[in-house]
């Protein structure tokens, strides 16, 4: 838990619950066993966190199961009503940081592109498409080492994997997303830098995404918010590995 008031609540979420393996075939398999004991402790904690209300809070947003950072939670209807709201009129400022294969030639830019589902079979996996929701994220470059790029992200809109997908797109996969573009060799070192950078990569479990910054006009006490979340330990480790390479 990191702040509360009377109608929110922020929690940075850390990923140390969640286990992620990979079959055969490069993608994701959960221990669901797990994954519903976790989700079962988790609503045992919202229970604790009512102060004399009713109803547990809510999420008034989602992350992806592996991707660590701000989360914000609505304590009662009218919060929640209020909080869904501003993520909806995109009134939500948010700022990720992310590590991804090789890098832009440019040093920021935006994507707008559209995103639909890929089909049934693949749930909740999107892909670009002209007839889809429309979407946007505007990048900017932070450092760049040999194989790899640390980004600013900052997303216009809230789509589903919007910015897995994008950067897959433009051919920046996240290091590590297994189901955009997980890459299971790695390159050949040119000198220890790269060695112990390209290890680290080639050991981060899961896609390296952080939802850094969350920023808003609170509803309630007509104040402008803004939460940060520190950078979990395994990213910290993946980005000191980045900068070694710039020294």
């Amino acid at each position: 838990l990191e702040q509360q008031d009377d109608n929110v609540r922020f929690f940075d979420h850390r990923r140390e619950h969640a286990r992620t393996d990979w079959d055969n075939d490069g993608q994701p398999r959960h221990d669901w066993e797990e994954l519903l004991a976790e989700m079962k402790r988790r609503a045992d904690k919202a229970g604790h966190l009512r102060f004399g209300l009713p109803q547990a809070p809510a999420l008034a947003h989602r992350l992806d199961r592996d991707t660590s950072g701000c989360l914000v939670l609505g304590r009662h209807r009218k919060a929640l009503d209020d909080l869904s709201k501003l993520f909806r009129e995109g009134k939500m400022t948010k700022t990720y940081w992310a590590v991804v294969k090789d890098g832009p030639e440019a040093d920021e830019g935006f994507i707008d592109l559209a995103l639909g589902k890929m089909d049934r079979s693949k749930g909740w996996w999107m892909k670009p498409d002209p007839e889809g929701l429309p979407a946007q994220t505007g990048w900017r470059v932070m450092g760049r080492g040999e194989g790899m790029a640390w980004l600013e992200l900052k997303p216009q809109t809230g789509r589903t994997h919007q910015i897995r997908v994008h950067l897959a797109h433009i051919g920046h996969p996240l290091i590590g997303d297994a189901t955009y573009g997980r890459a299971r060799r790695a390159p050949i070192p040119r000198s220890a830098e790269e060695k112990v950078a390209f290890e680290a990569a080639m050991r981060f479990e899961r896609q390296a995404l952080h939802a850094g910054v969350l920023g808003f006009f609170h509803p309630t006490k007509q104040a402008k918010m803004r939460f940060e979340a520190p950078y979990p330990e395994d990213f910290a480790s993946l980005l000191n590995a980045l900068r070694g390479l710039n020294n």
